[in-house]
């Protein structure tokens, strides 16, 4: 696969990912691009009401959602809520 992390082939519907990641970026991977299969109507109307971007910007930004959708469904919830708690965490 080269340098590439993840490869979609959207012909096959399948997914590769390169056998060099940790078990831990595989599950980001697989959930990123869940989230560019899935979320592809959200993400591209988020990004559609960003004015001024440049063609690099705005798919910096489709990768940045993919990528926080993905973060926040591995996420641990209710630990990550504990500590905040726990520790009076304000955001």
């Amino acid at each position: 696969m080269g340098d590439a992390l993840r490869r979609y082939e959207a012909n096959r519907s399948c997914l590769r990912l390169s056998e060099s990641l940790p078990r831990a970026s595989l599950g980001f991977q697989l959930a990123h691009q869940v989230a560019l299969l899935e979320g592809d109507e959200t993400i591209d109307g988020l990004v559609a009401e960003a004015d001024g971007l440049s063609p690099t910007a705005r798919s910096l930004y489709e990768v940045a959602l993919a990528n926080y959708f993905a973060a926040a469904v591995l996420m641990p919830y209710a630990p990550t809520l504990d500590v905040a708690q726990a520790t009076h965490y304000d955001i």
